[in-house]
């Protein structure tokens, strides 16, 4: 059976909860203070934690288990009942959080809820460790971000890459879907377990495809219903098959292959959004990560920047000019389609990069990244968590990064009247005309200033 340590100063609550959870099965230590805890959590399963300890704050424990990756999960249990509270203790690392008075029942109740979904996925592991070729098949170089699986090269995203590499890091090793967000996320956000199966998915569909005779045996399955429908009729003489399903199959993915995607936040909403986040920035009981998530989402909103490449963003590639307004943008040496390019920054813009380097100032380490973050790779990777919270606000269903960058053309071209080529210049896709392939300055798009600023000011008097 689990063990859960009780880390509580008051003795009748911690009498009451250890006999409640001892009459459910459990193993029970308890600890009336931090310094009474140190030796106790290697081998416990969950620790019931007060906030307010006679020594310090319960805070600092749920920072020390999380940073040194101990096992444990952690359920507060505080008389703080205030919102603030609660979310502070959520985003610092805990599990759930309980308010004083409580009844026992229901804490023994929570405790089963969080350590059910600590529990190993069984579906997820055994679906990577049917898909995942042997050890030796798959090489993986952190380095250079390099994988093959027997000589050939993948093509991963970064989240996909950061998967694999955690994966075969130990062979054979059970994680739980936790443990992978931590490794792979890190301190970001709230990544959801649906999440973390869709990247598994994808991940498997590169590392084990489809195999090549796939489609051949289409075209062969194909001729043989074929000859079956022109051998074989009804008695009214019409064919068994009326239509070859290959040939239906064929056209639904041509359907979907062709299907066009323009979800973007509408022009009349894009102020309440836009309020909503500025908002969201000034709320104290967010941690740092949580509100560099926002800077990220109020950054790609305004120059239209892929998320990946937004999000990567460093303080070398930044010039930030007080004197002269147009002279602010930002370097992007490496983008997707291997273009290298310079892009101007509005003052909108140049305001979100300021509080990041306030923020990086007053950090204890600084950060070469401007949307820096605590997880692996050193800089935030998901904008999902606001992007979800405020979706809803503003009556859509789901929003992604990408519906960022959509946003910020056809904000240019419904509500400022900009150039559409202008604007394919600034989100640095490949011009398609000859001359604007072969004649135009596609790499420095400095001069293309009032055009950016057209778009922030539209947004912030909108807001």
């Amino acid at each position: 059976m689990a063990s859960v340590l009780i880390v509580e100063d008051e003795p009748a609550i911690a009498e009451s909860l250890s006999f409640a959870l001892r009459r459910d099965g459990f193993t029970v230590d308890t600890a009336s203070c931090l310094a009474h805890v140190n030796g106790k959590l290697e081998n416990v399963d969950l620790v019931l934690l007060d906030l307010m300890l006679p020594d310090g704050s319960g805070f600092d424990l749920i920072v020390q288990i999380r940073r040194h990756a101990l096992r444990p999960a952690i359920i507060v249990l505080s008389s703080r009942d205030e919102e603030a509270d609660r979310v502070a203790a959520l985003e610092s690392g805990a599990d759930d959080y309980v308010t004083k008075p409580f009844s026992p029942r229901e804490v023994v109740a929570r405790v089963r809820a969080v350590l059910r979904r600590a529990q190993p996925s069984s579906d997820l592991q055994d679906a990577v460790a049917q898909t995942l070729p042997s050890a030796l098949a798959v090489q993986v170089d952190v380095a250079s971000r390099r994988a093959t699986v027997h000589g050939t090269v993948l093509e991963l995203t970064r989240v996909e890459f950061d998967l694999l590499a955690c994966l075969v890091e130990e062979p054979g090793r059970v994680y739980t879907r936790s443990q992978l967000i931590d490794k792979v996320w890190g301190d970001g956000f709230a990544i959801t377990d649906r999440t973390v199966d869709s990247h598994v998915k994808g991940l498997r569909k590169k590392v084990a495809p489809a195999p090549g005779s796939a489609a051949s045996a289409f075209k062969i399955l194909k001729r043989l219903i074929n000859w079956g429908m022109s051998e074989y009729q009804t008695q009214d003489g019409e064919p068994i098959i009326k239509k070859n399903p290959v040939g239906v199959v064929k056209e639904e993915l041509a359907k979907q292959a062709d299907k066009v995607r323009t979800r973007h936040i509408d022009r009349r909403d894009v102020g309440k959004f836009w309020h909503l986040l500025t908002t969201a920035r000034q709320n104290p009981a967010f941690s740092a990560d949580t509100r560099c998530g926002i800077d990220l989402v109020k950054f790609l909103l305004l120059t239209g920047t892929r998320r990946n490449e937004g999000a990567a963003l460093t303080w070398d590639r930044v010039h930030l000019n007080d004197v002269d307004p147009a002279d602010n943008w930002f370097h992007l040496p490496d983008p997707k389609n291997k273009n290298p390019v310079w892009l101007p920054l509005s003052s909108q813009a140049v305001a979100v990069l300021k509080a990041r380097k306030a923020a990086d100032d007053s950090a204890p380490a600084r950060s070469k990244f401007v949307f820096p973050s605590r997880g692996a790779c050193g800089h935030i990777r998901d904008t999902r968590a606001p992007l979800e919270r405020f979706a809803t606000e503003i009556g859509m269903a789901r929003l992604s990064a990408h519906d960022l960058r959509r946003s910020f053309v056809t904000l240019g071209v419904k509500a400022c009247r900009l150039d559409i080529m202008k604007l394919e210049l600034l989100t640095n896709h490949v011009p398609q005309g000859v001359t604007a392939r072969h004649y135009l300055e596609t790499s420095d798009l400095r001069d293309y200033h009032p055009e950016v600023q057209a778009i922030g000011d539209f947004v912030e008097l909108e807001a």
